[in-house]
């Protein structure tokens, strides 16, 4: 009888779930004991999550396809680097206005071709001002642009 209960209670405790983050990417998730255990064997001693474990396999067989064989520690320094990368990145407001610079640059200064579809404007009928320079609003496009200061007021 306390076999079946000894037997009871380790099932439990071997059930219970802690909250653990990954030591790549710092997500935060639910992971039972024995799951963290076996995971920190197979990634030199580390915690990480699912996405993460399939990423550094991804690091260790792309290497291995390079013919330089990266080890699970190399790997898994290669990908915590990506995700610090990543982390680290800033702003939606920088990535809003990093976009908006890098269409200006593309469409104005580089003056890469214009992808010609029906309903944008040939170039012939693209709007000027001031002795030929293109207009904001006939860059942006659309039937209004959400930078009113740069469009005119369209």
């Amino acid at each position: 009888m306390s076999a079946s209960f000894i037997a009871t209670t380790t099932e439990s405790k071997s059930s219970e779930t802690e909250n653990a983050r990954c030591e790549c990417c710092g997500m935060t998730e639910e992971y039972t004991a024995a799951y963290i255990q076996s995971v920190r064997t197979l990634y030199a001693g580390k915690l990480i999550c699912g996405l993460c474990s399939e990423a550094v396999k991804y690091e260790i067989s792309r290497w291995g396809i390079k013919q330089r064989q990266v080890g699970v520690e190399e790997a898994l320094a290669l990908h915590t680097r990506l995700c610090c990368e990543f982390v680290a990145s800033p702003s939606p407001t920088v990535d809003f206005i990093s976009a908006i610079g890098e269409m200006f640059r593309r469409r104005l200064i580089l003056d890469l071709p214009r992808a010609v579809t029906s309903a944008s404007p040939s170039p012939m009928n693209i709007p000027a001002v001031d002795g030929g320079a293109i207009c904001a609003a006939a860059v942006i496009g659309g039937a209004g642009s959400c930078l009113p200061a740069l469009s005119g007021g369209v």
